[in-house]
């Protein structure tokens, strides 16, 4: 294959994670925030937004915390997770298991979750969409 055809498919269909992210970035930080030292913090009413997007805004923060270089891993625990969102570790990790199922979420290895990227701009859009709905019970 010559050079040129390479380039081509590399400029056509390769996927920019940055580009992902830079379209994300204005709807998602009316979602979450980060500390300086990189902790996710949900800063949407989460009384609005099924509990499975609390788990999944705190991963998508999680991740951009680590490429902003805040934090030096990009997933977190099932115990990391439900110690911030407060919830039982049971409750955690059947919303994980439904993330991982859906493909919003990978498991790193064992015990450690990550935020899918190609998928952040569809569960921003999701959890927008739940904000300008009613609440849930």
């Amino acid at each position: 294959m010559n050079r040129s055809l390479k380039e081509l498919i590399r400029e056509q269909l390769m996927i920019d994670e940055q580009n992902i992210i830079s379209d994300v970035l204005p709807k998602a930080k009316e979602f979450i925030r980060l500390t300086k030292d990189g902790k996710p913090v949900i800063i949407a009413d989460r009384s609005r937004i099924p509990k499975i997007y609390h788990v999944l805004l705190y991963l998508f923060a999680k991740k951009l915390a680590y490429l902003a270089e805040l934090t030096d891993s990009p997933g977190a625990s099932i115990k990391e997770i439900s110690s911030a969102l407060d919830f039982p570790e049971n409750y955690t990790r059947a919303l994980l298991s439904e993330l991982l199922s859906k493909g919003f979420i990978q498991r790193s290895e064992r015990g450690i979750y990550v935020a899918e990227t190609m998928r952040m701009k569809e569960a921003i859009s999701t959890i927008e969409a739940k904000l300008r709905g009613s609440p849930n019970e």
